[in-house]
């Protein structure tokens, strides 16, 4: 069953965008948000990690970084929208 997961997504992705994940677009992404935050540069942060989901939807952990980060900036109620979906991703994901 876990190896079916992974592609489960994919399809899903596919089927909400019209295009498949992009794993290493949305890594790139990932890591090009820390290196803002760590600069304390939150928004450019923010803008990235939304690339980073753009790139990959299922992706929980830009969604944990992105609800942390808009937490951190005062935005809690977007915040937590987005914390709640990495939590979902990652219950879907450990269900499977």
């Amino acid at each position: 069953m876990r190896l079916i997961l992974p592609f489960v997504l994919a399809i899903s992705v596919l089927a909400q965008t019209g295009k498949a994940p992009d794993a290493a677009k949305a890594r790139k992404a990932m890591d090009r948000a820390r290196e803002l935050e760590e600069s304390g540069k939150g928004e450019d942060a923010f803008k990235a990690l939304t690339e980073a989901l753009d790139a990959d939807p299922n992706l929980a952990a830009a969604w944990r970084n992105r609800g942390r980060l808009k937490w951190k900036l005062g935005q809690t109620e977007f915040g937590e929208a987005d914390l709640n979906r990495a939590l979902a991703q990652e219950r879907t994901a450990t269900e499977a």
